[in-house]
């Protein structure tokens, strides 16, 4: 099973775009609420222009760890 643990690390930040765009947000573990998880995830209706804005913007979320994470943390 993966962890995520790894995501509770200390100094791992949340980016709701590329992280070096002059308007990136950055948020911690506690305010992932923030991210649209069901895009990331979930299947959409990508024939809606509602579906494909919510995917594209998912597409670009990054989680930036600034230390080692061990395999085991990540894969199964």
């Amino acid at each position: 099973m993966r962890s995520l643990d790894v995501l509770d690390q200390p100094n791992v930040l949340f980016c709701d775009r590329i992280a070096t765009a002059n308007d990136a947000v950055f948020f911690d573990y506690l305010d992932l609420k923030v991210f649209d998880l069901e895009a990331a995830y979930a299947r959409l209706d990508w024939g809606t222009p509602d579906g494909q804005k919510r995917r594209n913007q998912a597409e670009k979320y990054e989680i930036l760890v600034p230390n080692y994470i061990a395999p085991n943390k990540i894969i199964d």
